[in-house]
């Protein structure tokens, strides 16, 4: 059942007319034809010549001038407001309207000035996402509602807009933390969806979950009567590899720290030596630093010791002290490669002699002493 939705409440949604995808009736891209060059010969006769005019004509220009006299083009996808796609999203999505008063972008696609399919995004409910994968509300955008119009010229739509907002809307058109880098895309399907639509886009199913009730809440009840299916992730760097770079990067750093000369920490699985966590391909000025002494210290501590004897007779005490000297032996860390580069010159000493020029060397009388 389509029910009628009045559309910014003013006019019920059309129903869209029926369309032809017969290859025949497109026509061809107009390509403009070589001038020719005109050159005049001695016996007066003019010989034309094929050539080519500098610059090359735009063979935009035709489009371009119609888009500029209101033409409008046959699909499009628009930016939509909340209202305006709530009204979409209540008509052809399970759970309705989005609710949640959280980060918000929507696109819709259409054909012949006629919604067909809608993709909306919105921050995440939960602070954290998935806690095995580092993935939070700050460096993901969940699509909240990808859906087509029920009619069937919209079949395969969804999938439109879906690659659509994918690569090209997603993260551009999202706002919100913007100093975080945004690793990636998550969706949540639907009860008893196999969730087909995202695995041909090439997401992948990170796990079974307990998300949102589709009204703004964790608690409330959904639509649909029961709790998402799973959860899909669409990674911006490749499969995993966001959440695997940031789960191997101590390794690789721990070998950095061990190399002298012009390193750079880089991540390609692709480049790794099979069984291998980290693979350092060398070049020239390359070494691995030494050991590095830690540094210690030292300290004798004095001793004292006494003895005491009684004597039946006397009642003599004797004492003997004994002591023995102290000192303290300190180790300082050397950087490496410091002490040993002659590139490096002598260090200024601790408390060097102040010229008379010198402002710090006048004392509080004034006299220069």
């Amino acid at each position: 059942m389509n029910p009628t939705v009045l559309l910014d409440g003013a006019r019920p949604l059309r129903a869209l007319p029926a369309l032809s995808l017969d290859a025949t009736q497109i026509p061809p891209l107009q390509r403009p034809a070589p001038p020719t060059i005109s050159i005049a010969m001695p016996d007066g006769s003019t010989l034309q010549l094929p050539g080519s005019a500098w610059p090359a004509p735009d063979i935009w220009a035709a489009s371009e001038r119609r888009a500029a006299l209101g033409e409008r083009p046959p699909v499009e996808i628009r930016r939509l407001t909340r209202a305006e796609s709530n009204v979409l999203a209540a008509d052809w999505h399970p759970l309705g309207a989005e609710t949640r008063p959280f980060g918000y972008h929507a696109f819709a696609l259409f054909v012949r000035g006629e919604p067909i399919a809608l993709a909306t995004a919105g921050s995440t409910h939960s602070a954290v996402v998935d806690t095995g994968h580092g993935l939070d509300r700050r460096n993901v955008i969940e699509l909240t509602r990808v859906c087509r119009s029920p009619q069937p010229i919209a079949a395969g739509s969804a999938r439109v807009i879906l690659r659509a907002w994918r690569d090209f809307l997603a993260v551009p058109y999202w706002p919100y933390f913007p100093t975080v880098e945004k690793v990636a895309l998550v969706s949540y399907s639907l009860p008893g969806k196999a969730g087909h639509l995202y695995r041909h886009d090439g997401w992948e199913r990170l796990r079974g979950c307990q998300g949102s009730g589709g009204g703004g809440t964790w608690s409330g009840p959904s639509r649909v009567g029961r709790r998402p299916e799973a959860l899909w992730v669409y990674w911006l760097a490749g499969p995993r590899a966001a959440s695997e770079a940031i789960a191997y990067r101590a390794g690789p750093q721990a070998v950095q720290a061990q190399l002298r000369g012009p390193v750079i920490l880089g991540y390609d699985p692709s480049q790794v030596t099979k069984g291998d966590v980290v693979t350092v391909e060398t070049g020239t000025d390359l070494s691995v630093r030494p050991p590095v002494a830690v540094a210690s210290t030292v300290t004798t501590v004095k001793s004292k010791s006494t003895t005491t004897t009684n004597e039946k007779k006397s009642a003599k005490k004797k004492s003997t002290t004994t002591t023995s000297a102290s000192g303290t032996t300190t180790t300082i860390y050397d950087p490496p490669g410091v002490g040993a580069n002659s590139d490096f010159s002598a260090p200024n000493p601790t408390n060097p002699a102040m010229e008379p020029w010198d402002p710090r060397a006048c004392n509080a009388a004034g006299t220069g002493a």
